[in-house]
């Protein structure tokens, strides 16, 4: 009967709607005593021992019995039997959950558990899981949290191409309900250096996380962070599994319970972002941004001034500003003087807000694998008019004007395209990809030159530090998005990367 049950459960997870509630949790109701939890483990369907790909790595740390129980359910119940669990019990005080983990451990040889002597703190115990681990790559599971039980599944499959991979989660309640769904943008490093966006589930190759030092125990409580910080640099091939495959358990004293519940994060992720900063010799101040655990980037004074050309998007308008201005009509490539370092387009109706504007869109399009980057562009009644472009929608691509994700709107963020309201490239760039494409007369032009950009390689990216505001707005032309639709169809319909509110329907069902 209980196996029947289970498999009841299994379907209702498999279903196109989610569960309200996290089998593993539901399933544990029954149980009262470690007794219980044997004879649940039991009737599991446990792959016998083998060779594992991956090791579930737990530091563990005075955990409520339960939760490591549920946690063990979720384990267990992987779809694939490529999997080891290495629990490092990082000290505990508490044995009461004693008797569980040693159910865990009878119920399958592919538990392994190392027990700390005193306790070392999360980034150590991580550390000791990597040496303990086997698998070729590794992921992280905290001891109170549950994998969805494909988890495993997509994230080896996913891994074969890659070397690191995420997925999307939600939050579980102690009663295991699930809600707070985050669905996250695909590997944005810039946005990354504000907003710990990648948490959980996060699968590395050992062997790379091990030649960066493994975790850092200076920086317990956001190791994670400035873990895959240091990871990301080296190693560049990061995937976004866009389903959600692990559910952070919302508990008393834990960041997805309340945000400020660790003191000091801030702090620690600033020095984080600034030792990043320094180690790419990026010339900018990392400080305390908007909202809890937020940090912004501030580029500092520039020492020297490359030569900026700024373009009219219109006929025979003077602009007001420093570089030289050029007119120019529709799409075409403007002529340009003196081989400028890079060139501004600008619409003609529009006017600066901050005064450094330019040396913030500057500091990105400086940066050797920078595309085309824009600003923040407001309406006259002060809403946002643009912030970056997404594909998706009715008119095939959708200006950013609302938050899709934590801190899109006021930290700097790659995106699949800008204006060329206010659109800087590098010159020897904007020549390299030809240009702008003159079948285009009106509109979307800007958009085929940053998917042309990001076909090479290149981030896109848009900054919310250079505010201006726009007079009117580009009316949108029915034949010019069509040409857009013609050349990008795949491209398009495979939905933005970056903002997936868009289109949402392209992310396949959330489970």
């Amino acid at each position: 009967m209980l196996t029947r049950w289970l498999t009841r459960l299994r379907q209702t997870w498999h279903s196109k709607k989610p569960p309200l509630v996290c089998p593993a949790v539901r399933f544990s109701r029954r149980t009262k005593s470690p007794q219980d939890w044997q004879r649940v483990f039991e009737q599991l369907d446990i792959p016998p021992p083998g060779p594992a790909s991956i090791s579930i790595i737990t530091p563990l740390w005075n955990t409520k019995p339960r939760w490591l129980a549920e946690a063990a359910i979720s384990v267990f119940d992987q779809t694939t039997p490529g999997w080891e669990w290495c629990i490092i019990d990082d000290g505990s005080t508490s044995r009461d959950f004693e008797p569980v983990l040693g159910a865990i451990q009878q119920a399958s040889p592919r538990v392994r558990v190392q027990r700390l002597e005193r306790n070392s703190g999360i980034a150590a115990a991580s550390n000791a899981g990597l040496q303990l681990a086997q698998g070729e790559f590794v992921c992280f599971l905290d001891h109170d949290d549950l994998l969805h039980p494909e988890a495993i599944e997509h994230c080896r499959a996913r891994l074969k191409d890659c070397e690191a991979v995420y997925t999307d989660s939600d939050k579980a309640g102690e009663d295991g309900v699930r809600d707070e769904p985050f669905l996250k943008p695909d590997w944005s490093p810039e946005y990354f250096r504000g907003v710990m966006y990648v948490g959980h589930l996060l699968c590395v190759r050992r062997e790379e996380a091990l030649s960066i030092g493994g975790f850092d125990t200076r920086f317990d409580g956001v190791q994670d962070f400035e873990f895959f910080l240091r990871y990301s640099e080296r190693f560049t091939r990061i995937a976004h599994i866009p389903r959600i495959l692990y559910h952070w358990r919302r508990v008393p004293g834990s960041i997805a319970g309340a945000i400020d519940a660790k003191d000091n994060i801030t702090t620690l992720q600033q020095q984080a972002v600034q030792n990043q900063l320094d180690r790419l010799r990026l010339n900018a101040d990392a400080i305390e941004g908007p909202g809890a655990h937020r940090i912004t980037v501030v580029p500092k004074p520039r020492i020297t001034q490359p030569s900026v050309s700024i373009i009219a998007t219109g006929e025979n308008v003077p602009l007001n500003y420093c570089g030289a201005s050029f007119s120019w009509r529709g799409a075409s490539t403007p002529p340009v003087q003196d081989t400028p370092d890079f060139l501004l387009f600008l619409n003609p109706d529009i006017e600066p807000v901050t005064p450094d504007w330019i040396d913030q869109l500057l500091y990105h399009a400086e940066q050797p694998d920078a595309g085309a980057v824009g600003a923040l562009i407001l309406n006259p009644d002060q809403s946002v008019h643009h912030a970056g472009i997404a594909l998706g929608g009715p008119q095939v691509v959708t200006n950013i004007t609302t938050e899709q994700s934590p801190g899109s709107l006021t930290h700097a963020h790659e995106c699949t395209a800008v204006s060329k309201a206010c659109l800087m490239i590098r010159r020897q760039l904007f020549e390299e990809v030809g240009g702008f494409n003159q079948h285009y007369f009106h509109s979307h032009f800007d958009v085929d030159l940053c998917l042309r950009l990001r076909a090479l390689g290149k981030r896109n990216v848009f900054t919310p530090r250079a505010v201006l505001i726009a007079k009117s707005t580009q009316q949108d032309d029915p034949i010019d998005r069509n040409l857009l639709l013609d050349n990008w169809e795949e491209t398009i319909t495979a939905g933005d990367p970056f903002h997936r509110a868009v289109h949402p329907s392209v992310t396949g069902p959330q489970v």
